[in-house]
Order: C-alpha cells, then structure tokens, then sequence
C-alpha cells in the first residue's frame, strides 16, 4: 500500500521513474526518509518546488515535509509518490542567456583582432606605392597613375648609378604630380607635360616642416613640394641626403660674422629681423618680446632660417610676435651670451653700487673688456631695444620692462641663476638701456649703420 502522506507526481515517459537525489529525473520522496538527506540535496529539493532555503537542517526538513504532506495526491496512483524535477527556473536562465552573450562578444573581438592581423601596421612598413598612388589618384581625380616605372623614360639625364631611392605625390602650385628622389636628383613631373630635374648638387638647403611642406633652395630659385600623403610615406630628405646646412642658431658670433663677412659685423639674421619691425609701424604691436606666439611657426621658421630658405623679406610677412621670439631664441642659443659668462658675476655686481658716477665708471670698463664682435652686437642690440622703448605708449614696452624680457638672453651665468642675482642683473640691463649714450661711449663698426636706422 502507497503512504498516503506521500505525493505522486507521474514522469515523463521518456524517463523511469527512479528513487535517487537526481533533480534531472524523477524522484521519489518518502517524508519521513528527508532527515537523512544533507542540507545541500533539502535545499535543491525546496528549491525546485520555488520554496524558501534558508534556515537550519530541521527548519529545511519541517518545510519539506509540511509542503510535501499538504500537496493534493493522484488517486490513480498505486505506488509511491513521486515528483518531477522542474525545469531551470529564471535565474537559471538568465545566466545561460549572460554566458551566450559573452561567448557572442569573445567571438567578436577574436574576429577584430583578425582583421588587425590582417591590415598592414602604419609604423612597421611603408603602403606599396600601387595601393598609396591609388588612393591619391582617387582623392585628386587624377586620369592616371605615375609609378616607379616611369621614372627612367621620364627623366634619362639621370645617371643610371644613381637609382631611384623613392618617390611620391606632391604638389607644386597648383600641379600635381610625382616627385622622384634618387642619389644625385629631385625630380617632378606632374600629371601634364610640366617636369623638373634638380640635381642635389645645386641645392644650398632643403627642410622638411611639420605641415608636409618640403623647401628645396637652389642658387636659381626656391622650390615648395606640398607632400600629398600621411605620416611614414613622405621621404625624409634630410636624413638620407647630405645636404648643405648653413646653420646659424647656436653658433659663437665670429664664426657667423666671418662666414658672412658683413661690412656692419652684425649678423644677418639678427639685421633683418630689427629692420622689420620698422615696417609698417610693426614696431607698435602690444606685447612684442613678451607674447610668445605659435610654437610649431617658430619651430618651422628657425630650421629654414638654418637652412637659408628664410629670405629677408620674408620675414615682413611673419608675425612680430614670433620674430620678436626667434630674435630671443637666437640671442640665448648663443654658446657664449652677448655680456659673456665670464663678466657675468662683475656686471651684476654693478647692482650693488649706489653710486650713480661708480656705476657709469665700472660699466664702461666692463663694456670694453668684452670681446669685438661681442661689444659691436651689444651696441646693435641695446639701439634697437631703446628704439623699442621710445614706441611704449603703443606696444606697452618700456625699458624696465624690456629688460625683464631680454636679461635671461644676454646677461646669465653658466650655470643656474641663485634667486638672488635675478633682480640685480635686470637691473644692470635696465642701467644699460636708460644711459645708452653715457656708457656706450666708444663707437663700433656698426656706429654708422645704427644712427641711419635707430636714430640714436
């Protein structure tokens, strides 16, 4: 006879009906037979029939029990009861469905990464010049591809021994077209009949800037190539050609006044950027050599100033304010500064006197101690900066204020300035601008040139 405080739950006929624990089959369950079972197979079991778990063993047997014995029984059934494990419940699924999803983003990230695989690396190899020139063909509607193929039916004066090393587009103008690099020619052909042969010999300098725009001067004229490409495909001319490099920021004045062999014994860099100021009252701008303007200009322009492809009167169309600064820049690169690090320490001591006689006593020794070509720069540097004084009510530039911009370029040690000789040697070369014409008593080489211009 079947218990009649047991349940009987039919199986399924796929599965027996078998007395074990198993939640996947079908189970039979006697009540009183639960206290053996541990808490974890009572805790699937109440679970299973969506009851509570929590609670000690006899808190677990007593709920099973009280669930099982008030359960309507099948009155066909003969045998014992038994019930049917439920299907996953919610939770279960959830957590299938968060495991499908991860499996679905590990695929696609696998599949990422096999397409990365696939694509060349920007930094690893240069793009082959068929699938680079396709594109520049597409993005200037150009009617057809030059290769490297063209290169020796296009320029033949090109010796055979020199090969091609590479090539790519460019503009020149309005042209576009090719511009072929080999170990003794720059050579362009556009995509019409226009083509030049440079030979490398001819070239004076040559420079690279950051916007993709290579200068080529030569003794006849000066070429700009727009590079029409991205990062690793423009050639980098200046490494792989040895180039003429006139440089002239950071070398000592008697090298560059004896290279230029000028008449004044002013630099010619540093006579051209005072003489434009004085164009088109640029010299009344508010802020010069305080402002500090574009960097990436005053970068571009300082290297084709090395490489002599920044002519005079080029400079007019330049901002004040960045010549202003590539005039700072020159002076403070100079490996020995105009006042010398060797009067350093007796120039600012100068801060200290209180006499006013002393002063003007002491600096005029010092300033005839300094070297020639230092003392005729000097001479040329302070009559332009008292230039730019007298125009203070417009660029707001008086002398103290001057010298707090120019002291660091022209008056410093060797190594680090103490906190304390900072004030004393700004107050040196404020001294220095007021009483130009006492101080500056014997008259240098560039005398003649500074009173026609500055007026001094």
């Amino acid at each position: 006879m079947a218990n009649p405080s047991t349940k009987k739950v039919k199986p399924e006929p796929s599965q027996p009906t078998t007395a074990t624990t198993d939640l996947s089959s079908d189970i039979l369950i006697d009540p009183s037979s639960l206290s053996n079972l541990k808490i974890s197979q009572l805790k699937e079991h109440l679970s299973s029939f969506h009851l509570p778990v929590s609670g000690n063993k006899n808190e677990l047997v007593q709920r099973l029990t009280d669930y099982l014995k008030g359960t309507p029984q099948d009155d066909h059934s003969k045998s014992k009861p038994t019930y049917s494990a439920p299907k996953a419940g919610p939770v279960v699924v959830k957590e299938k469905e968060k495991e499908k999803e991860k499996e679905k983003e590990m695929e696609k990230e696998k599949e990422k990464e096999k397409e990365k695989e696939e694509q060349p690396k920007e930094n690893s190899r240069r793009p082959s010049l068929k699938s680079f020139s396709r594109k520049i063909k597409d993005s200037l509607h150009l009617d057809h591809e030059i290769s490297e193929k063209d290169f020796p039916r296009l320029f033949p004066m090109v010796p055979k021994n020199a090969p091609l090393i590479q090539s790519f587009y460019a503009m020149l103008d309005t042209k576009a077209g090719t511009l072929y690099v080999s170990k003794s020619h720059l050579c362009f052909a556009s995509m019409g009949s226009s083509k030049i042969a440079i030979p490398v010999s001819s070239i004076t300098g040559i420079l690279k800037d950051r916007l993709m725009v290579i200068h080529v001067a030569t003794k006849e004229r000066d070429y700009a190539f727009q590079a029409v490409a991205k990062r690793n495909t423009c050639y980098d001319l200046l490494s792989k050609q040895k180039l003429l490099c006139s440089k002239v920021y950071g070398r000592p004045l008697i090298e560059i006044v004896k290279r230029e062999n000028s008449d004044d014994g002013i630099p010619n860099i540093l006579r051209k950027m005072a003489l434009s100021f004085l164009v088109a009252n640029r010299i009344d701008v508010e802020g010069i050599f305080r402002e500090e303007g574009s960097q990436s200009e005053i970068n571009t322009i300082q290297g084709m100033i090395d490489y002599g492809l920044e002519k005079g009167d080029s400079l007019i169309q330049r901002s004040p304010i960045v010549i202003a600064q590539l005039m700072k820049i020159y002076l403070r690169l100079l490996p020995d500064p105009l006042l010398t690090y060797k009067l350093y320490s007796e120039f600012i001591d100068v801060a200290e006197i209180s006499s006013v006689e002393e002063q003007n006593t002491t600096l005029k020794k010092l300033l005839q101690e300094l070297p020639e070509v230092h003392y005729n720069v000097v001479y040329f540097i302070f009559s332009f900066f008292l230039k730019v004084s007298h125009h203070h009510t417009k660029n707001k530039m008086t002398t103290n204020n001057i010298a707090r911009m120019i002291t660091p370029t022209i008056l410093t040690s060797a190594f680090a300035m103490l906190l304390n000789e900072i004030q004393p040697a700004i107050t040196v070369t404020s001294i220095l601008l007021e009483r130009f014409s006492t101080l500056f008593v014997v008259e240098p080489v560039c005398s003649p040139f500074v009173k026609s211009v500055f007026a001094v």
